[in-house]
Order: structure tokens, then C-alpha cells, then sequence
């Protein structure tokens, strides 16, 4: 892992996606966020949950993105990635993250699991907030470079 300035990743990943016309997107970045501990990978990770977020509104009227980042009271940095979709049904709530559970028709179940468990490897996290019913909220959870000499 290396430092990581974390706005610049996020940024990135929501350009190269070109988010619809009739998505509103409500970014947000607490200031003066310390750089993160991470890969090239990281990117990846934010691709998928934006784009699952995407895909989930794509018959909502109403479609709203929330990014936010800040500075967690544990001193880890906290994405969350939130829409404005019909949720996580509840018969996948419990294995999300399992390889192959996906409710898309042409999906692999690949992108969560992918996902957590790179976040997993890095001393990262990756959960759904389960009292988010309309929607859905990904939170991500990421060691600062700050970390580095504590966690080696």
C-alpha cells in the first residue's frame, strides 16, 4: 500500500463513469482529510459501488448519488456511497457478499465480494448500513497513511 489522496481517487472514478443527466449527485468531502493507505485497486472498488448504485436507480424517478467522505471517530477514514434505488432485497441482505449472489440478470456476484475482500487485505473495510431501507448505503472504511507505522 501508499498514501492516497482519496478525493482524487473518487473523483476520477465518477468522471470516468459520466453519471446520467438525471442523476443528482450530492458529493461531499469533509476538508482536510489525511491520505490513505491503499492501491491502484482502490479505484475499483468505487466503480463497483457506484455502478451498482447507478444500475439500482435506473427505473427511479428520483435518482440521487450521495459520496461522502470523512474522518471516522477511530481516526479511519469513512466513504459511504448511497442511492436513491429500491434497496437491497431482503433475501440477499444477508449473503451480499458471498461470490455469486447478485440480482442483476447478466451479474456474476462478483463486485462486493471482489471488493471486500481487496479492502480486507489493505486493513480496510467494506458494509452496508442494514437501517437503510429506501436505497441503499455502502460504507467504506480505510486506514490512514498515518496507520502506517502503528499497523505496519
Amino acid at each position: 500500500t501508499a498514501p492516497t489522496e482519496l478525493d482524487l481517487v473518487l473523483e476520477d472514478v465518477l468522471t470516468q463513469l459520466r453519471l446520467p443527466d438525471d442523476v443528482t449527485l450530492i458529493r461531499q468531502s469533509e476538508p482536510d482529510l489525511p491520505p490513505v493507505l491503499a492501491t491502484p485497486q482502490l479505484a475499483e472498488v468505487f466503480h463497483h459501488l457506484v455502478r451498482n448504485a447507478l444500475d439500482a436507480m435506473t427505473a427511479t424517478e428520483e435518482k440521487r448519488l450521495a459520496v461522502t467522505a470523512r474522518r471516522h471517530s477511530d481516526g479511519q477514514v469513512e466513504v459511504s456511497i448511497q442511492d436513491s434505488g429500491p434497496g437491497v432485497p431482503d433475501h440477499l441482505r444477508a449473503d451480499l457478499f458471498r461470490l455469486g449472489v447478485t440480482d442483476k440478470r447478466n451479474g456474476l456476484g462478483y463486485g462486493l465480494w471482489w471488493s471486500r475482500l481487496y479492502l480486507a487485505r489493505i486493513g480496510g473495510s467494506l458494509e452496508m448500513d442494514p437501517s437503510v431501507r429506501q436505497g441503499a448505503r455502502f460504507v467504506v472504511r480505510l486506514r490512514t497513511a498515518t496507520d502506517e507505522g502503528q499497523q505496519g
